[in-house]
């Protein structure tokens, strides 16, 4: 694949391949704790490992039709993240990325994902972009969450960071999705405020793809938005009110809130002493009653046929 770049709307990104010349940079923003816990870049990184990223881990990246471009500001050429496409395939694709900690909060990373899936669906063909993070990465889901990625659910052992096996959330976005949010904000923190601790799946500085965001949005002025509580199944009672406000039903009484039950009374006159003659009546092969039969084994009433 050819190397092109990619540009925003309002002039003030770049999306550009990374060259030998960001091995610096890249040294030093992978050295970040964040990314470190959330990615799978060596750990501790090196300068060498940078070398290894941009010289092979890229160029190989590109020929085979999955690319990776640096985040810069157009202003000054700084470079502030990485995002990219890995394992594209059969019309779909995984996207990674990662942003330098004193970049965050300035809504680099939600434009950059931005222009890379128009670039997936459009100058790609692709179908289908998958993404694919660590449990409890709530930025990197709140990054693909903004454009319209559906989290699909966990799968146990789906990612492996350095040897070890861990849990992961995956995702997808169709071709034709809304490129809106399709559900409510699931996690902790404020949707309004922008990412401000990304770090993703970009390819890491190793053959292997890094897998998720970095912490928890720090600076955050609202209170975190609370999960809904789910009932228990062994309370019954907290399963019917939830289907009721689910549904807006109105929901019915507590036996405790019930006034005392209406004393049963028997068809016709008589009360206690009438059932209990007729019963005795229909015992000894009397007339049939307009209550039922009284079964020959066993004395129990069966309605007629």
């Amino acid at each position: 694949m050819d190397r092109f770049d990619l540009r925003s709307a309002d002039g003030t990104l770049v999306l550009s391949p990374p060259t030998p010349d960001d091995i610096d940079r890249v040294t030093e923003i992978c050295v970040d704790p964040d990314i470190q816990r959330w990615t799978t870049v060596p750990s501790p990184y090196t300068r060498d490992d940078a070398v290894t990223f941009l010289t092979e881990v890229v160029p190989a990246g590109w020929e085979q039709g999955a690319p990776t471009w640096t985040i810069r500001t157009a202003a000054d050429d700084r470079l502030v993240g990485m995002v990219g496409l890995h394992e594209v395939a059969h019309g779909r694709g995984e996207i990674g990325y990662w942003i330098a900690p004193d970049a965050r909060g300035n809504g680099y990373l939600t434009r950059a994902i931005e222009l890379v899936l128009d670039a997936a669906f459009g100058r790609m063909g692709l179908e289908l972009v998958h993404w694919r993070a660590d449990v409890g990465n709530w930025p990197s889901w709140r990054a693909v969450w903004r454009h319209g990625f559906r989290r699909e659910g966990t799968v146990r052992g789906l990612n492996v960071q350095r040897g070890k096996i861990k849990d992961g959330w995956i995702g997808s976005l169709h071709k034709d999705d809304p490129r809106t949010p399709v559900a409510p904000w699931d996690g902790p923190g404020t949707t309004a405020e922008p990412e401000t601790s990304p770090a993703s799946d970009v390819p890491g500085t190793t053959a292997e793809p890094e897998t998720s965001l970095t912490a928890d949005v720090p600076g955050t002025t609202a209170e975190p938005a609370a999960a809904a509580a789910s009932p228990s199944p062994r309370d019954p009672e907290a399963l019917v009110r939830q289907f009721h406000d689910t549904y807006a039903l109105p929901r019915g009484r507590r036996p405790a809130e019930r006034g005392p039950r209406p004393r049963a009374h028997a068809h016709g006159a008589g009360g206690r002493g009438a059932r209990r003659a007729r019963r005795g009546r229909l015992r000894r092969g009397g007339r049939r009653g307009d209550v039922g039969r009284v079964h020959p084994r066993h004395g129990r009433r069966r309605r007629h046929p």
